[in-house]
């Protein structure tokens, strides 16, 4: 920015986020810390891909498997292995 430039006052919400940030850094990392486990738990899909609990979206939208979907006939289970 530069000086020329005049800054906007803060909104209630920025206030809101500046007057709390370090206290929502420090519950994110706590949460991270705890789920750390099934976050980055690793799953093995029937079409033989590799996928994270994140990325499981990502996964089912991939050429693979797709590919295996439409030429087995199988569906999705909720639940993989």
């Amino acid at each position: 920015m530069t000086t020329t430039e005049i800054q906007q006052p803060l909104t209630p919400r920025q206030r809101r986020y500046w007057g709390n940030k370090e206290k929502e850094n420090k519950v994110s990392r706590e949460y991270y810390a705890k789920n750390k486990q099934t976050t980055n738990k690793k799953y093995i899909c029937d079409c033989g891909g590799l996928f994270t609990k994140n990325n499981i979206y990502n996964h089912r939208q991939t050429k693979r498997h797709k590919d295996y979907i439409n030429h087995t006939g199988i569906f999705l289970r909720e639940r993989y292995e």
